[in-house]
This record gives C-alpha cells, structure tokens and sequence, in this order.
C-alpha cells in the first residue's frame, strides 16, 4: 500500500476497514471451531463488505485473493444448505 492511496480515505474508514478484516479473521476462528451455515454465510457477506467497500483499494494485490474467499465461501455456505436439506 502507498501512501497516497491512503489519503484519499479518512481514518474512520481505514480503521472500519481494518474491524471488518479483524471480524473477518475471528469469524473463520469461530467457524473452524465449529462449522455451520449461518457462520459461513456471514464470513462471506463480510468479505462481500470488503470487496464493496471504497476503501477497497487498499487491498492492491490482496484484492484478488479476497475474491477468490468470497467464492470459497460463498460455495462452502451453500454446501451446508444443500447438506441440510438432504437430511
């Protein structure tokens, strides 16, 4: 990240951004511990808030592999679905 990609946000949103992610990790931390749809879903919309975000630019390179997790996820939640459907 530069600097002057940085100046174009103010710190409210940088910090907000930085929450999202921190949410993002403890999220997966919580998910690990104990898989299930609703967990999932939401470690997914919360990397959709990301990648939506204006602030998103100060990802850079970290763009791509955000998008690849919100794929990931997004195909793991309706995995659940379709396995709790089954039953």
């Amino acid at each position: 990240m530069n600097t002057t990609s940085q100046s174009n946000f103010t710190e409210k949103e940088i910090v907000d951004f930085s929450t999202v992610i921190t949410v993002i990790c403890h999220l997966m931390t919580l998910y690990a511990l104990r898989p299930c749809e609703p967990l999932a879903t939401n470690i997914n919309r919360h990397i959709k808030v990301v990648l939506n975000s204006s602030a998103s630019d100060l990802l850079g390179e970290w763009k791509g592999t955000f998008e690849q997790l919100f794929t990931q996820w997004e195909s793991i939640a309706k995995q659940h679905v379709k396995h709790s459907v089954a039953h």
